[in-house]
């Protein structure tokens, strides 16, 4: 049988672009085929992706059913975690390269940890070929863990989400052709868990993998239909679920899936007030807008204000930062979820490395956004070489802003520092499996709190000294205190010997977006007031 061709992002996701490695094969890092993680574990049954270098000789794709366990020569090897390994079998492939594998893991493994290496053939000088097979790396194998397609294949951003006509025909939810109240959708991703029966490399009959799957938009609980396989391509998972009442119709809005006690990322889906287009949070014009849909890009110039009051000290710091940069619909969901990504499940957003809460510099950043930009008299901002907006001397906190010159004239107030006791208290309790945070905080409409742990490790040899560190920042609500982090972040956020200080924001933000004016399709002002606290 021939697969579906209705869904082109499962190659698009294979096809990402990754450097080729050396011929031999090596793996740099295994992760969920749909958002990259790395750390949270691979659901059993879905779809994974193998990154490094010398996979296989050559590109190929499966082109029919059932999935192969070779595919140009290349076998991915599953061992259990004994010492020395017992052979358990091979995935089925839908893709490999020389730098990316997409397999899917199988069902009929318990959860737990196991190794994997790739196979493949080594060409020789004189035209022939040996096999050879790469050193094997730990992984975990879970239950479950819904991670959604996102269009562009970049792990976030817009969901991959089907919409249907007055005929029922299905279409793509795009910008230009946005859901409107009471739709019925369909997201398409990986991750829902094993399957009870069958084969995970041939279609499967219709069937719901698990009930426990919950389905936020904009916050907003939303129950599935159906929650399960795709009937037509193996380790894909399909949710059906109405769009719910009450969800405010713009471009990006959050929406994120729980299953069981395990979140996914947050991505967005596009919701209208009526036919087609939705409302753009940056004023784009409908051009604009069906040119995301087309896989372009839009230009925009930002302009980031912070002040922060530090709870120990009750010193009060002013930042800034300006860029000009093209933004494609991943990015701009980005740089609309920094100010308006409030948790959407009564828990925290969190992130592995650092983050784009408050800015996204999008695609190939750079300056040239006019200066200057002057809060007062006697408080001058000047622009570095970097592009950041530094207070010159004196200790004076400015209080508002300009920020004119060709093309474009803005301006307005610069957030207020929060007062020095917007924080009464915060507290972290670390230990290698869990880390726990408590707080007490003054907290204004739409505050939210911005949460920080890691840890680092210094190298010193002949050669000269380097960090290693690692962070995980996490977006919550002034009320979900007391915060536990889940173990797996826990587990990449300790992963070096010496742990940095744990730290708490409590943030309020605002955005002011000013018309297009040539070259930029929109101009953004972001503001953001915070306090600031360490734990001991």
């Amino acid at each position: 049988m021939r697969i579906a061709t209705s869904l082109p992002f499962l190659m698009a996701v294979a096809a990402g672009c990754f450097a080729q490695g050396p011929t031999f094969p090596s793996i740099g890092y295994v992760a969920v085929g749909a958002d990259y993680a790395a750390l949270v574990g691979i659901p059993l049954g879905s779809i994974f992706s193998i990154v490094g270098g010398g996979l296989a000789p050559s590109p190929a794709q499966t082109t029919a059913l059932p999935l192969p366990v070779s595919l140009n020569n290349v076998t991915v090897n599953l061992w259990d975690a004994t010492s020395g390994g017992n052979f358990l079998g091979a995935c089925p492939l839908w893709y490999v390269s020389p730098s990316q594998i997409n397999a899917v893991l199988l069902s009929s493994l318990p959860a737990g940890r196991y190794y994997l290496s790739v196979s493949t053939l080594m060409p020789t000088p004189v035209g022939t070929s040996y096999p050879v097979e790469s050193s094997r790396v730990q992984i975990m194998a879970t239950t479950g863990r819904f991670a959604p397609f996102t269009v562009g294949s970049r792990g976030f951003g817009p969901a991959v989400i089907q919409q249907y006509d007055a005929q029922g025909g299905p279409f793509l939810n795009q910008f230009t052709s946005a859901a409107p109240a009471g739709s019925i959708l369909t997201l398409w991703g990986t991750g829902l868990g094993p399957l009870p029966s069958g084969s995970d490399a041939n279609a499967t009959e219709p069937q719901t993998l698990r009930t426990d799957v919950t389905v936020y938009v904009d916050g907003i609980a939303a129950t599935p239909t159906y929650a399960g396989r795709s009937p037509y391509l193996p380790g894909v998972d399909q949710i059906n679920f109405a769009l719910p009442p009450g969800v405010a119709p713009r471009c990006f809005v959050p929406i994120q899936v729980v299953t069981g006690g395990a979140a996914s990322q947050i991505d967005t889906v596009a919701v209208s007030s009526g036919p087609d287009l939705c409302t753009s949070e940056f004023g784009l014009s409908s051009a604009a807008l069906a040119r995301l849909d087309a896989g372009g890009t839009v230009q925009a110039a930002v302009l980031n204000l912070v002040s922060t009051t530090a709870q120990w000290s009750g010193n009060v710091s002013q930042t800034a930062e300006a860029w000009a940069g093209q933004y494609d619909s991943a990015y701009l969901a980005l740089l609309a979820l920094g100010a308006h990504g409030a948790p959407v499940k009564g828990g925290a957003i969190c992130s592995q490395g650092p983050p784009a809460l408050f800015s996204s510099g999008g695609l190939n950043t750079s300056t040239g956004v006019p200066s200057p930009v002057v809060g007062q008299p006697g408080c001058s901002w000047q622009f570095s070489p970097l592009g950041s907006i530094l207070l010159g001397q004196g200790a004076c906190l400015a209080s508002f802003f300009t920020f004119a010159g060709p093309p474009f004239s803005a301006g307005g107030a610069f957030p207020a520092p929060k007062g020095a006791t917007s924080i009464a208290s915060f507290s972290a309790q670390q230990s290698v499996r869990q880390i726990t945070a408590t707080w007490t905080a003054s907290a204004a409409p739409g505050d939210l709190v911005y949460l920080t742990f890691g840890s680092f490790y210094d190298s010193i040899s002949l050669f000269g000294s380097q960090q290693y560190s690692a962070e995980v920042s996490c977006l919550a609500s002034p009320t979900d205190t007391p915060f536990a982090l889940a173990p797996y972040d826990v587990a990449y956020a300790l992963q070096y010997s010496i742990p940095t200080a744990p730290s708490m924001s409590l943030v309020t933000t605002t955005d002011q977006v000013f018309p297009a004016t040539s070259p930029f399709d929109f101009v953004l002002v972001r503001t953001a007031n915070s306090a600031q606290d360490e734990g001991p």
